[in-house]
């Protein structure tokens, strides 16, 4: 997973890579959790196809969040076969949280047909991970926080 802003408030797109060891079927729902404090302007989120026609594989697409935690899910529904052994990518838009925060832990799962116990996602270590909110402060009149490398 991979994300394009870290800025706080801001809008963020977030690449989701995957791919599984067996094939997940029509009707079965992907979950994405554990995305702290992020939020969306609507439930129903668009799915962009980044690789091997993700997007023609679901129906619906939305945000769940979880009260008092504020965990946000992204659960995504299949209206074709996920095929097992084959890299599909895919990005959807979220807004940062207000606050820093450093990377949350977040675990794709599934459920329906085939069920998957949440399994970690592998993420860049600090600055680059997904959900990494920078931090802003003053010191003596300079802006100062974290940055990326480039």
């Amino acid at each position: 997973m991979g994300q394009t802003n870290g800025n706080p408030g801001d809008d963020n797109i977030i690449t989701v890579t995957l791919a599984t060891n067996c094939d997940l079927y029509s009707s079965a729902q992907l979950h994405i959790a554990g995305m702290h404090n992020a939020s969306s302007s609507t439930t129903s989120v668009p799915v962009v196809d980044k690789a091997n026609g993700f997007a023609s594989l679901v129906g619906v697409a939305e945000f769940a969040k979880l009260t008092p935690t504020s965990e946000t899910t992204l659960n995504v529904g299949l209206i074709n076969t996920l095929k097992a052994r084959v890299l599909y990518a895919f990005s959807f838009h979220l807004t940062n949280p207000l606050m820093f925060q450093a990377n949350p832990n977040l675990f794709l799962s599934s459920s329906g047909a085939v069920t998957i116990g949440p399994v970690a996602v592998e993420q860049p270590l600090g600055l680059d991970a997904v959900l990494h909110i920078f931090s802003f402060a003053t010191v003596k009149g300079n802006l100062t926080g974290d940055s990326t490398r480039w």
